[in-house]
């Protein structure tokens, strides 16, 4: 048998070519996979545990067709969930509230469990029909589509990115990328205390605004950065590599916002500590970015 090494690639051992940036790699793609929760978690947060009437009652009375198109209630299908309820002879169960709580919230309607008791009451006594009772939900609580909230990000970014990236460029990649990731941190913080305000789309959006101003900071010198410890003749390669973080943070972001919605905010009914562990991963990765820096700068 020959000892000549194998020509075949795929049984080659794994070479690590430069570890510093196998390292910023890993710790980016914890940035991502906190970045990639405003898209998969903040919808069914904003759904579920947020009232944005504020929001539609400040719209409202300025742009009343706008606001009836992204705070759409189908009202027929609403009859006919509230029409399947009049039969609930136990109106104090707290199980069965919560899940009619979110019942509703997925047709754009964000009622409390104390309201929702009282409502059940009357439609159970016959006071209140399932029709009417429909239409008042719709004019007193619809909500705005939690996408709609989320898409002022990219409108904020279209308006403002010029302008950071003018002010980001004078600075080095790394400082510059950690400051996005501890505001992306700071994002996840002002968004985790939405529910527990009268004032919450207010507060969804502000946090909206702050994650697209960490996005338009960190996002760009993430990439700068790698341009800028490839070797010239490998730049194509390492940008292909830098890929593989986003790749990375995606799949670990899916797994973590199912477990930490299901477990945190669901079951513990506490979607704060959700965001706060949220936060702990972007500041532990701006961290790992400051260590990751001052060791690179000492070798240098």
């Amino acid at each position: 048998m020959s000892n000549r090494k194998s020509t075949k690639w795929y049984l080659q051992p794994i070479k690590v070519g430069d570890a510093n940036f196998v390292a910023y790699l890993l710790v980016l793609s914890i940035f991502w996979a906190v970045y990639y929760q405003v898209f998969l978690t903040l919808p069914l947060y904003i759904r579920d545990f947020v009232d944005t009437s504020d929001l539609v009652q400040s719209l409202g009375g300025v742009f009343p067709k706008t606001v009836d198109f992204i705070a759409n209630v189908n009202i027929d299908h609403l009859s006919e969930y509230l029409s399947a309820l009049q039969g609930i002879a136990n109106t104090n169960d707290t199980k069965a509230l919560h899940s009619i709580k979110l019942s509703l919230a997925s047709m754009n309607v964000f009622v409390s469990e104390a309201q929702i008791h009282f409502y059940l009451t009357e439609l159970r006594d016959g006071k209140i029909d399932a029709q009417s009772l429909a239409v008042q939900l719709a004019r007193n609580h619809r909500q705005i589509g939690p996408e709609y909230i989320i898409n002022i990000e990219f409108a904020v970014i279209i308006v403002c990115q010029v302008l950071v990236s003018s002010i980001a460029q004078r600075f080095r990649s790394l400082p510059v990328l950690v400051c996005g990731t501890f505001t992306l941190a700071l994002s996840m913080i002002i968004v985790g205390g939405a529910d527990a305000t009268t004032g919450g789309g207010f507060v969804v959006l502000f946090a909206v605004v702050v994650f697209a101003i960490a996005e338009m900071i960190a996002s760009p010198k993430s990439q700068e950065y790698v341009a800028a410890v490839a070797p010239q003749s490998k730049t194509a390669m390492f940008m292909g590599y830098y890929f593989i973080s986003m790749a990375l943070g995606n799949l670990f972001g899916g797994l973590l916002s199912g477990w930490a919605y299901s477990s945190i905010a669901r079951e513990l009914n506490n979607p704060m500590l959700m965001w706060q562990v949220f936060a702990a991963l972007a500041s532990l990765s701006a961290l790992a970015l400051l260590g990751l820096d001052a060791w690179m700068r000492r070798r240098v």
